[in-house]
């Protein structure tokens, strides 16, 4: 996404916000990875990589080709990674991240570039996984309301129908109550006129 002056101001903004400096390079660089324009994320997005590039330069690289890093060397690896991202993970998420990364790598510099592309693995799944549930939910939902329409128009239909039954009973009965007083009417004229 291109940014306007007034945008890279606001990012600018909120990187200060949260104690931290960029270049104007920096902040548009960041911003062409997300299609709208939200400050606080970009801001976050570029503090947070800031934070990244001062944890792998202040790691002395461990060179141990024979051991490797240890279990929970990676594991604490994995959650300042995460940390830096943005990203929080439990323990047992932390545990597998740990356990799919590559057993040879024994620097540290090397496993946080490796554990970066694992934990958005790891993030995209989870998300596809989420969006597979909240799909289903949806799905779910409104399959109970077809099911409500459905029973509603069936209340609805069945109420004007007795309906229509009581006014038809009605017409019937003011139909009959009408003849009668009309033949009772047409005999007390005739009873009542005059012979001429």
């Amino acid at each position: 996404m291109e940014l306007t002056k007034s945008q890279v101001e606001q990012v600018r903004y909120q990187i200060k916000k949260l104690g931290a400096s960029a270049a104007n390079d920096e902040i548009r660089q960041a911003a062409a990875n997300y299609s709208e324009f939200d400050a606080v994320v970009i801001a976050q997005h570029i503090v947070n990589g800031q934070k990244l590039s001062v944890v792998e330069s202040s790691i002395q690289p461990v060179k141990n080709s024979q051991l490797g890093l240890t279990v929970p060397q990676k594991q604490e690896l994995v959650k300042i990674q995460a940390g830096f991202m943005g990203i929080e993970l439990n323990q047992l998420e932390i545990q597998t991240i740990a356990s799919q990364a590559d057993t040879a790598i024994a620097d540290n510099i090397e496993f946080l570039r490796e554990v970066k592309g694992l934990i958005r693995e790891f993030i995209a799944v989870r998300n596809q996984n989420f969006q597979s549930k909240t799909s289903q939910i949806v799905n779910d939902i409104a399959d109970v309301i077809n099911a409500g329409e459905i029973e509603l128009s069936q209340i609805v239909t069945q109420t004007n129908d007795r309906l229509n039954s009581i006014v038809n009973q009605c017409k019937e009965v003011a139909t009959d109550y009408k003849s009668d007083y009309k033949s009772r009417l047409q005999g007390m004229r005739e009873s009542l006129k005059l012979p001429a």
